[in-house]
């Protein structure tokens, strides 16, 4: 497939899967906030603390227990699911006995230590302890049903049926945001939100499994270890389930500090946030998980042609996510006035501008780490890792601490910057031949455009119009437009033909010469 077909492709793909993506993440996110309303209103900020810090339960287990296993699901699948069907059938038996037996080992550790946690861990300020304990029972143990999730959505991504995740994921997000919704406005408790947690979590599994018996067969789900399987894959799986244990370490460890050192109301409003401005990530995330099985592919058999696509796909996430990055921050404060209240809403402001700040950093290294990651030499990802355990928790813990939310909120722009010093020279250098200046210039001429386009047009349309979301929206469409004109103009010279073949309109905006 010529350089310029796979992008054509990639994006009908993306579209395709984006577009109701966009749509139904729209609309959870909608319902979401109507939910987030209600529950802080209503029931009472504890209560948004405990259903947050269920799912942070949820999510530090499940990713301790990927151990690197989706990635090599997703690799292994992509890679042999044509030429050797029987094999992928054993690893997915051999996956799903390992991903049931630890969510059925999780949840009753979860049990055993729910005493400590409500008592010794949380801090609650208006909840009942025995309350607190009842609905973490009934939300923690069904939200651990993320753990056997993992192994069902990562063969789905390796058969490149991306578009099943989005819809099964975004229906039931819908679904459980529309009822948690409906209960609230008419007035039900915690209890029957807790309920309807559960039970929707224990749907959307099902029906992953119904979806997955479809697409490779029934007996793929069946728990079955198979010795031959874990020689074949031990080598790469073991790599990179160091990447999975040290990455928990680092993308779990502001809530749990957060969750410890706070009121357990905070910790909802911080992951409130922090969820909020996280779906802002939906392109890159599409990106990467499209692009991972056709690198995996590509080491073996058309490895230039590959390094081609990934620049590419980097020049992408640099440029183009910064509007949507960009329009999260200034929507933020009227958004979360009218979720919350005013003073909750000046608390988040600066928090929401690192947390941003930090999710756009994590979009331009996101391709770095699929592509090392899909072609085998997760090492690259161990040894940052282990660099920012000792350089980057220490300060991200003092932070905390000290700061709270604002703390967690710059501890992530710090991992970040110091995770790009250390790992863009090693694979520029190693794997791509090229100057790290490349990526360094790019995303520092995104930062320095950010300063020079976006912040004024902030700061005019909040000293001048301070209560007008019209003019907020203005000012960031005026700034947006400046802004892609200058973009499209420093991409790659590749990008550049792609981007004037399927949109003519956007040529006259080309003015300089590009590289290659």
């Amino acid at each position: 497939m010529g350089l310029v077909d796979f992008l054509i492709t990639t994006f009908i793909i993306l579209f395709l899967n984006i577009k109701f993506d966009i749509f139904g993440q729209s609309l959870v996110i909608l319902l979401g906030f109507v939910s987030i309303k209600y529950i802080y209103a209503e029931l009472g900020s504890d209560a948004l603390g405990i259903i947050y810090f269920s799912l942070m339960l949820s999510a530090v287990f499940t990713a301790a227990l990927d151990m690197g296993l989706s990635k090599t699901t997703i690799r292994e699948v992509a890679a042999y699911n044509d030429s050797e069907p029987k094999y992928i059938i054993k690893l997915s038996q051999t996956f799903s006995l390992f991903y049931w037996l630890a969510y059925v080992t999780i949840v009753l550790l979860f049990i055993l230590l729910l005493p400590f946690i409500v008592n010794s861990w949380i801090n609650l300020t208006t909840m009942e302890l025995e309350q607190a304990y009842d609905i973490l029972l009934i939300i923690g143990s069904t939200s651990l049903l993320a753990i056997p999730k993992i192994y069902l959505t990562s063969i789905c991504i390796g058969m490149q049926r991306i578009d099943a995740n989005n819809i099964i994921d975004v229906t039931f997000s819908i679904i459980q945001q529309f009822g948690m919704a409906m209960f609230l406005i008419n007035g039900k408790g915690i209890y029957i939100v807790a309920y309807w947690l559960a039970i929707t979590s224990i749907l959307k599994i099902f029906i992953y499994m119904v979806f997955v018996s479809k697409i490779l067969s029934i007996e793929a789900l069946i728990p079955k270890f198979s010795v031959s399987v874990i020689k074949r894959i031990k080598d790469y799986t073991v790599k990179l389930m160091w990447v999975s244990l040290l990455l928990v370490v680092h993308k779990q460890i502001d809530k749990v500090l957060i969750s410890k050192f706070l009121p357990i109301a905070n910790l909802g409003i911080y992951m409130f946030a922090f969820t909020s401005i996280s779906k802002a990530s939906i392109i890159t995330g599409s990106i990467a998980q499209a692009a991972f099985p056709y690198f995996s592919d590509g080491e073996k058999n058309h490895k230039k042609e590959s390094l081609k696509k990934y620049f590419q796909l980097q020049d992408i996430l640099i440029y183009g996510t910064v509007p949507v990055f960009i329009l999260v921050f200034f929507l933020s404060k009227p958004v979360f006035t009218f979720l919350l209240d005013e003073e909750m809403s000046e608390l988040l402001q600066l928090p929401v501008l690192f947390l941003t700040l930090s999710f756009y950093f994590n979009a331009t290294l996101r391709m770095m780490s699929t592509y090392v990651s899909a072609i085998g030499k997760p090492e690259y990802l161990i040894d940052l890792n282990k660099f920012l355990l000792i350089f980057s928790i220490p300060i991200s813990i003092i932070l905390i601490y000290k700061l709270g939310m604002l703390g967690a909120a710059i501890s992530w722009v710090y991992y970040y910057t110091l995770g790009a010093m250390y790992i863009v020279p090693r694979v520029y250098r190693a794997e791509f031949n090229y100057s790290p200046y490349i990526w360094f210039r790019g995303v520092g001429t995104v930062i320095i455009l950010i300063c020079l386009i976006y912040v004024p047009s902030w700061y005019m349309a909040h000293v001048f119009f301070p209560e007008s979301l019209v003019s907020l929206i203005f000012f960031y469409s005026i700034s947006t437009v400046i802004y892609s004109i200058i973009a499209i103009n420093l991409v790659g010279q590749e990008l550049q033909k792609s981007i004037i073949n399927n949109l003519p309109i956007m040529r006259p905006l080309l003015v300089a010469h590009k590289r290659g």
